[in-house]
């Protein structure tokens, strides 16, 4: 992945652009989360950031559904 502007979206709207080094600091934050969505000009979609090796390596852990208390019982 180059180093030219980046596009990541929260809660719904739609931030950039940013370098990558920059989004790289956000996501070493915690500012940009595994599950959030991220596209650069040359890609055909949205993806999650997750799936972006230069933010979170190749084995990000996305976080686990919380399940309702009944689906224990």
């Amino acid at each position: 992945m180059s180093d030219t502007s980046w596009y990541f979206s929260q809660g719904g709207a739609q931030q950039g652009p940013v370098p990558l080094a920059q989004l790289q600091q956000m996501a070493a934050a915690g500012q940009v989360r595994p599950a959030d969505l991220v596209w650069q000009a040359g890609m055909p979609q949205w993806t999650l950031a997750a799936n972006v090796p230069a933010l979170f390596g190749s084995g990000a852990a996305l976080p686990l559904p919380v399940l309702p208390v009944e689906y224990y019982n």
